[in-house]
């Protein structure tokens, strides 16, 4: 066994920006996002001879909303990255999905990049603070998506879930949890709501309500049969997220993408954030990364320390 290393690939267009989104977030037609892909895979080239070098524990499709791209091009660029780097026994290949985008034809496309996790977002279960949230899907949408995945083979299944959220309550929160549990996933997320580019939103709970709110969620999940391993993720036996484990364990990683992040050997870096140099230079790294740091032995122990204080202690971690 080699070295290990985690590869994180970011797909940041959406339909649109959802009200609690924080991420580098683009929208665009088809021709762009094939110029984002065919960049992306640019890259991936340019990156082999640092890939072939470590054994890849994880693949992770982010974004933004990696589901709306064309599931046979999304197909052609995992596999692309799969051509480029040893991946270990069992190692975890994921994605994002929005509920809206699962179908028949995004699962279709999607099976030919041999996925073995799927992310779907949840948020609430309640419809009204879906629409505060300005999601753009429902809750039948969501229902309808888990149906999908199941019917094509989906055993891995992630549902993200929102707390903290403009008109929620505890009832809510209470009615969130149960109907996300009704539907069996293997790994449940919860996350607090944050609004860096919404003004004027409703009401939010407070820090105290939300500190409740994860207080009953971890109950709740714990008579479930879900295993808290950290702050935010709680999964049934067999199931913990190898990206977000080894990431709080403090394993290398590499961004591919725009925006992207990576920490391998002491080194920090990122991508641009702008996508017009991404797209035209991102074969060359000189070219497309910035804030370049090396760290020394304290900051090395302090990013260790950061990471690692995301777990919960004594928490089974078997996967």
């Amino acid at each position: 066994m080699g070295k290990e290393l985690q590869v994180y690939v970011n797909l940041p267009f959406c339909i649109h920006r959802c009200a609690y989104c924080g991420v580098l977030v683009k929208t665009g037609d088809s021709a762009a996002k094939g110029r984002y892909l065919g960049a992306l895979e640019d890259e991936m080239d340019a990156a082999v001879q640092t890939l072939g070098e470590y054994d890849i524990t994880s693949i992770y499709l982010g974004g933004g909303s990696p589901s709306i791209f064309n599931p046979d091009d999304m197909a052609h660029t995992i596999n692309t990255l799969r051509d480029h780097v040893d991946l270990v026994l069992h190692a975890e290949v994921g994605i994002e999905m929005m509920p809206q985008t699962v179908g028949t034809p995004s699962l279709t496309g999607l099976g030919a990049a041999r996925l073995n996790r799927m992310s779907l977002s949840m948020q609430s279960g309640d419809q009204d603070e879906l629409k505060a949230l300005d999601c753009g899907f429902t809750l039948t949408d969501v229902e309808n998506s888990i149906l999908f995945m199941r019917k094509f083979g989906v055993r891995n299944l992630n549902i993200d879930l929102m707390y903290g959220n403009p008109l929620q309550t505890m009832a809510s929160w209470e009615q969130t949890l149960f109907l996300a549990c009704g539907y069996g996933p293997e790994h449940i997320s919860i996350y607090p709501f944050t609004a860096p580019y919404a003004e004027g939103m409703l009401p939010c709970p407070s820090a105290a309500e939300q500190e409740d709110m994860v207080a009953f969620a971890a109950s709740h999940l714990a008579r479930s049969g879900y295993t808290r391993y950290s702050k935010y993720h709680f999964a049934q036996s067999g199931f913990v997220c190898r990206h977000f484990s080894d990431r709080y364990h403090g394993s290398d990683y590499i961004g591919l993408g725009l925006g992207a992040k990576s920490f391998i050997d002491g080194i920090s870096y990122e991508n641009t954030s702008d996508y017009r140099q991404y797209v035209e230079h991102s074969s060359e790294f000189e070219q497309v990364t910035c804030n370049v740091m090396r760290f020394d032995e304290e900051q090395l122990e302090e990013r260790l320390a950061t990471c690692r204080a995301l777990l919960v202690p004594d928490a089974s971690l078997a996967s």
